[in-house]
């Protein structure tokens, strides 16, 4: 991924605030692809207010209430608490942070990378086990010995279409 020429890089607190306002509305899909296709597309600086106003303009929020609540920092602490969340709770200490299945991708990775990842977690999920996948094959077998009638399904799928 490139990054575009903003610099520096923008904070993002107020573009994460103004989510969370365009969510009240129902809006949230239409704020959230228009302040990613303005940053990676257009290269515009959403740290910036007045470039998410405009934002919140275009899919239909009222700007004067949308720019206020920026402003006034309304959304601060229900910002904060997600954060608090994603880290103590859900071990996010990366962006982006991607779960899939099992595998947890933290940072940026290449397509191959994402793509290696959702074929393991396909397999798991058809509890296949195949060379080269070292992720929870343990957690996974343990799961298969304490219930027979999995540990059937594996063997069948296995013997069947493997890997």
């Amino acid at each position: 991924m490139i990054l575009p020429k903003v610099s520096p890089q923008p904070h993002t607190h107020l573009a994460h605030e103004g989510l969370l306002f365009s969510k009240r509305h129902n809006k949230e899909k239409e704020y959230a692809h228009r302040v990613f296709t303005s940053f990676y597309q257009e290269g515009k600086d959403i740290g910036q207010p007045a470039v998410l106003r405009s934002i919140a303009e275009e899919i239909g929020l009222d700007g004067e209430s949308f720019e206020q609540a920026l402003v006034s920092r309304e959304f601060s602490s229900e910002r904060e608490e997600y954060l608090r969340q994603a880290y103590e709770e859900v071990q996010i200490s990366a962006v982006p942070t991607m779960f899939i299945g099992d595998r947890v991708l933290k940072g940026l990775h290449p397509q191959a990378n994402i793509e290696r990842a959702l074929r393991g977690a396909i397999r798991d999920e058809k509890m296949e086990f195949c060379e080269g996948d070292d992720v929870n094959k343990r957690q996974k077998k343990e799961r298969l010995e304490g219930n027979p009638s999995l540990r059937s399904f594996s063997f069948l799928t296995m013997k069947k279409g493997g890997c």
